[in-house]
């Protein structure tokens, strides 16, 4: 059941409500360095794509774990800089099979 558009507005206003408690705690957890961020980049090389040359890094998480990331979306890094939606397909370079071949994702979208 999809909620109505008063509700949805009325939790909207009581989740932009400030408080003094939100606030400290907003500042505690910036004296902490923010949120953590989700993922982290160590330079695991992927192929982009299945043809050509093209290259991108991928998450630590997912180099790790690459069979629980199968089929899923991530962020990746490309060589300039600029960031790419991608999604590892394992049947790409046989992941369940015996393959131990790079890691191969595909491109989804840049990230803006």
């Amino acid at each position: 059941m999809m909620p109505s558009k008063k509700l949805s507005a009325a939790a909207a206003a009581l989740g932009s409500i400030k408080s003094d408690k939100k606030t400290a705690a907003a500042r505690e957890n910036g004296k902490k360095g923010g949120r953590p961020k989700k993922y982290t980049y160590a330079g695991s090389a992927a192929h982009l794509g299945t043809t050509g040359n093209r290259i991108c890094i991928v998450p630590e998480k997912v180099a790790e774990n690459q069979k629980a990331f199968d089929g899923k979306t991530f962020p990746a890094l490309l060589p300039d800089g600029r960031r790419m939606r991608v999604k590892l397909i394992g049947d790409d370079y046989d992941l369940w099979g015996a393959g131990t071949g790079d890691i191969i994702v595909r491109p989804i979208a840049y990230i803006t």
